[in-house]
Parts: structure tokens; C-alpha cells; sequence
């Protein structure tokens, strides 16, 4: 490292700035080594999100699309998880930090980390316990050439398991292209949410393209061969996380595969009978009657 990017002298204050000044000079970032850059970037990030100065936006969106040319996706993910360990600590402040892992950032699995952190941890506006998820949905609707990211946003979002964001998730689903709806088909955390299925179920029964169907369809006959558990889960978030951070998940009700499959067997029959061919529908009710067969079978209990 040369000298001019040795540890900067002076008050917190002047430090700052010159952090500022740095990240506003692109010729000197490739310059940096790449533990120094990646604090820079951190140190932005932070910065914007506690201070919300709007003439820091170009210059903190032009220095993440760099990150992501330069540094690794997991790299990148550590810096995502790092702001919400800052976030969480200091109980919402610098929430504003995580605007460019959600609206600069382009791989799907930090976005919606992104998201799920954000919304969660976010302080809530005139007492909303969905303020994250709304100013998310809200924020996401005014960027321009954002479509392909939608999905992962709600994707976050929908992780979440709790079936209050179903009116919000319903709402985006008919404003989404059908790219983003695919990628939020792909929705997965290892834990089978009543909302993941009853939304995606919602989304089907509405009508949509058939290759968004299918992918739906799919989707939906996964989540017991990718369960980390043996039963679906109702549940509802204590939303911000940091308000009663002993019990931030709150269980209502579990059911097994194949109670879940009777209680929602009459939509899976009036959607199979409207498929057209190729039927997935059938094929997925096959997997919810015996899924431990399915997963040696289909090879997911490796």
C-alpha cells in the first residue's frame, strides 16, 4: 500500500471525508489494495446509511458496481451480513446502509438476504410491523431498469414465513415481469412456510404464463424433498428483530406434508384439471402423498 493510502490521520470527522473523497475518485480505487477497498466500500455504505445524504447516491452506486467487477460474491455477502450485524447492534440506525446490496447489487442470493435483513430490522413507521417490506416493495417500484432484481427483493421478503405479507406480496406478483416471478419461484430457506405455499398456490389459481405456471408448479412440489424439516410451518416475525430479540420467531401452527396436502387437495384438483400438457400438478401431488420415497428416488437425501 503506498503511503497516500496509509491509515488517515486526524479527527473522526476529517477522516471521514477523506474516506469520502476517496470513494468519489474512481482513478484511485484500482489502486487500493483489497482489504483497504473493500473498507472503503463498507465504510460508504455505513456512512450513507446513517447520514441518508441523498449527494452521496451516484457516487456510492457507481463505487458498488465496481465491488462487484472486483470482489468476490461471497466477499460481498460478508460485507451484506457485516451492516446487519452493525444494524441489529445499534437497533435500526444505518438501516439505509443496505440500499446498494438491494438496488446496485445483481446476485440474487445477497439481494434477498438483503431484503429479509432490511425488513426485519428496520424501525418501524407510525407503529407498522411491515414498514421494512413496504418501504422495499414501494422503493423497488420507482427504480427504472430494476425488473430482473424484483423478484429476488421478494424473495427476501416471502423467507420471511409470515403469512401478514401475503396482501403486499400478492400486489407486487401482478406488477412483476414474468423473469422476476421465476426467480421468486425459486424461493428457498430450508423451511417449509404455510405463506410460501399458500401464496404460490394464489399466484397459480390468478392465471399466469405457462411457463411461469410450470415453474410455480415446480416450485411448489420441491418444498418437501429441499425441507430441512418434516413439517410446514405457520409462523409470525417479531418485526423490528431487535424488539424482543428472545423469541423473534413466533410459532402458530405446524403441519405435516401430508395433512397440508388434504387441506389444500381441492385447489391442487381444479388447477390439474385446467394444466395443459405437460401436468406438473398430478406429478406434485404424487411427492406430497409419499416424499421420503420421492427424495431417494430424485436423489435429495444426500
Amino acid at each position: 500500500m503506498t503511503s497516500s493510502h496509509k491509515k488517515q490521520q486526524g479527527s473522526p470527522e476529517e477522516r471521514a471525508e477523506a474516506r469520502r473523497a476517496l470513494a468519489a475518485d474512481p482513478a484511485q480505487w484500482p489502486t487500493l489494495d483489497d482489504e483497504t477497498f473493500r473498507g472503503l466500500v463498507y465504510s460508504q455504505c455505513l456512512d450513507y446509511g446513517t447520514t441518508q445524504d441523498d449527494t452521496m447516491i451516484a457516487g456510492l452506486h457507481r463505487l458498488y458496481h465496481y465491488n462487484m467487477q472486483r470482489t468476490p460474491e461471497e466477499e460481498r455477502m460478508q460485507m451484506c451480513l457485516a451492516v446487519e450485524d452493525f444494524v441489529e447492534k445499534n437497533e435500526g440506525a444505518g438501516i439505509m446502509a443496505y440500499m446498494p446490496f438491494l438496488y446496485a447489487e445483481e446476485n440474487p442470493r445477497i439481494i434477498s438476504t438483503a431484503a429479509l435483513a432490511f425488513s426485519v430490522l428496520c424501525p418501524l413507521e407510525n407503529g407498522d410491523p411491515l414498514s421494512g417490506p413496504r418501504f422495499l416493495i414501494r422503493t423497488m417500484f420507482t427504480l427504472p431498469q430494476r425488473q430482473d432484481t424484483e423478484g429476488d427483493i421478494l424473495t427476501g421478503i416471502l423467507l420471511l414465513g409470515d403469512k401478514r405479507l401475503l396482501p403486499l406480496l400478492e400486489d407486487a406478483w401482478e406488477r412483476i415481469t414474468d423473469k422476476a416471478r421465476k426467480r421468486l419461484a425459486q424461493a428457498n430457506s430450508g423451511f417449509a412456510y404455510d405463506v410460501t405455499i399458500e401464496f404460490l398456490l394464489r399466484c397459480l389459481e390468478k392465471g399466469c404464463d405457462e411457463g411461469v405456471f410450470g415453474s410455480v408448479a415446480a416450485a411448489i412440489a420441491k418444498v418437501p424433498l429441499i425441507a430441512k424439516t418434516s413439517d410446514i410451518r405457520d409462523v409470525e416475525r417479531v418485526f423490528p428483530a431487535y424488539g424482543n430479540s428472545a423469541e423473534p420467531i413466533r410459532l402458530i401452527q405446524t403441519w405435516s406434508f401430508q395433512d397440508y396436502l388434504a387441506k389444500i387437495r381441492s385447489r391442487l384438483d381444479r388447477l390439474a384439471a385446467v394444466e395443459s400438457e405437460p401436468k406438473v400438478i398430478p406429478q406434485m401431488i404424487d411427492i406430497w402423498s409419499d416424499p421420503d420415497r420421492f427424495k431417494k428416488e430424485l436423489g435429495y437425501d444426500n
